[in-house]
């Protein structure tokens, strides 16, 4: 696991969204900013981020894909089959019910089960629409 990536998704995740602070990442990375800058840059051609600089290098924008937090989940949630069980269980359960708080259903991270969902979406397996406060309208699921 690369220990940027690590470092930004555990940042994300407690923060609940995909947006990482550059100069708390550059802190908790303990990495210089230039080197910060190289492994960002490694990231955001692996697409686990998307990645903004300035002119003069400066770190604008740091912020997960639904792919690099899927990466770090399956790098650490050795339960991560489970949770996706339970995020299909749960919006399964949710067609038709109106604005549904899967995360608080299923007890896990708004960010963790929004990059499944949007995965599933890609995948053409669930149709959803989102509705504020990190809600979903479950529409139809394709198992």
């Amino acid at each position: 696991m690369d220990p940027v990536l690590a470092v930004a998704a555990e940042l994300a995740l407690a923060r609940g969204t995909r947006m990482v602070e550059p100069l708390e990442l550059e802190e908790a990375c303990g990495l210089d900013h230039d080197g910060c800058v190289t492994a960002l840059v490694a990231l955001r051609d692996a697409g686990s981020l998307q990645l903004a600089l300035s002119p003069s290098s400066q770190i604008v924008l740091v912020a997960l894909t639904d792919s690099g937090v899927l990466r770090y989940a399956e790098e650490v949630r050795a339960d991560l089959d489970a949770v996706r069980r339970r995020v299909a269980d749960a919006a399964a359960a949710a067609v038709g019910q109106g604005a549904v708080d899967l995360a608080d259903r299923v007890g896990e991270p708004a960010l963790l089960v929004e990059c499944l969902l949007d995965q599933w979406v890609r995948e053409r397996r669930i149709v959803y629409s989102r509705s504020p406060g990190r809600k979903f309208r479950i529409h139809r699921i394709e198992r």
